[in-house]
């Protein structure tokens, strides 16, 4: 009873001394974009380097590297842009593609993926570069990145 009380106070101390409390975990938790919680994830899965994914996300890509194409193998996959194996989910591409605009994304998805099977990553790093050059306009609404 005694061990568990001192854990508790323990942790409550922690927590104040810190400025937490149980609604500010709580909100800070939930205001949290799925898509920042996805670029942390996959960076702590990568061991990208955060400066060369934020240049990723503006659109340098010529500082790639293992680490950084397994980086968006893995937000791709956590937006459901693609699978792990490679394979892209095009219904979600599209999904916040204006219909106006879907035929011209739809050749760029054509152009940008490999018309065979090669290893996921490089499908992942070859097809956000190709589209990144041929439609920048609609990379961010069709790749979330």
């Amino acid at each position: 009873m005694y061990g568990f009380l001192t854990v508790w106070l323990l942790v409550s101390v922690h927590s104040l001394v810190r400025g937490e409390d149980e609604t500010t975990t709580a909100t800070t938790n939930a205001t949290i974009e799925p898509s920042q919680l996805y670029l942390e994830d996959c960076i702590n899965e990568s061991k990208a380097n955060r400066i060369a994914v934020n240049k990723l996300k503006s659109g340098d890509r010529r500082n790639a590297n293992d680490a950084l194409k397994k980086w968006a193998l893995c937000y791709l996959g956590k937006q459901g842009v693609m699978s792990s194996a490679g394979v892209l989910s095009q219904d979600v591409v599209l999904r916040d593609i204006p219909s106006t605009d879907k035929d011209k994304v739809e050749q760029i998805i054509d152009k940008c993926l490999y018309k065979k099977a090669h290893d996921p990553v490089e499908t992942a790093w070859h097809y956000i570069t190709c589209f990144h050059k041929r439609g920048s306009k609609y990379a961010k609404k069709a790749n979330r990145l």
